[in-house]
């Protein structure tokens, strides 16, 4: 037969319990502390270490982009302007200082430092490939793009920039028409709007607003009266 506990001791066991308890979790939280700041310890070296290196990583990626546009300094692609089966570096050439030309732009061998046709001949798409045109002088370049207005419909003349310049640009682009589109929707009153009235009230003389409003006034005060 089971012996039975007394409430002394059914009392004791349970401070006992609650005792062990409570020690077992600071023993717990003091082992996982000093574990986390072993850890710590550990990687602080490997973070200053990756922070180091993606700092060195931008100021490298910096250059590199410096280096890319001055070496595009003065480029500029001309799109649009048709392509032949047939078509060699002698007729390209030609091809565009006869195009420059119609512009008003007169270009000599002498101002062409690069030339060519941008993608791979013979590509199944339907678009036409774009010409690169490296100028020999800046001042040629800019004379280039001074005229381009007077293209003919469907070429036209850009500057030669890198692709994280124009995908900086067309988020910019898309940033400015999410930013218009919210404030149109902003400002567009919704139906049954209480402010409605207000926005109404606001957009009106505020001279005018006074005096209609100290005549309704006189004109109340007078019927009471």
């Amino acid at each position: 037969m089971a012996t039975q506990l007394s409430p002394e001791t059914l009392l004791l066991l349970t401070k006992m319990t609650e005792q062990l308890n409570l020690q077992t979790k600071t023993i717990t939280e003091n082992i996982t502390a000093a574990v986390l700041q072993k850890v710590d310890e550990k990687l602080q070296p490997i973070i200053e270490e990756n922070k180091k290196l993606k700092s060195e990583g931008e100021k490298l990626n910096q250059k590199i982009q410096n280096l890319e546009k001055n070496s595009r300094r003065n480029n500029v692609i001309l799109h649009g302007l048709p392509e032949t089966e047939e078509e060699n570096h002698e007729d390209l050439n030609t091809f565009v200082t006869s195009t420059l030309r119609r512009i008003d732009v007169d270009l000599e061998k002498g101002d062409i430092d690069r030339l060519q046709r941008l993608g791979k001949k013979g590509d199944k798409t339907d678009k036409t490939r774009p010409i690169s045109l490296s100028t020999t002088t800046l001042q040629k370049k800019s004379q280039i793009l001074k005229n381009k207005q007077k293209m003919k419909p469907n070429s036209y003349i850009t500057q030669d920039l890198p692709k994280s310049v124009l995908q900086a640009k067309k988020n910019g682009k898309n940033r400015y028409k999410n930013d218009n589109e919210k404030r149109k929707r902003s400002e567009t009153p919704s139906p049954g709007n209480p402010n409605k009235t207000l926005n109404k009230i606001q957009r009106k003389d505020a001279f005018q607003f006074m005096r209609e409003r100290s005549y309704s006034l006189s004109d109340k005060n007078t019927y009471r009266n």
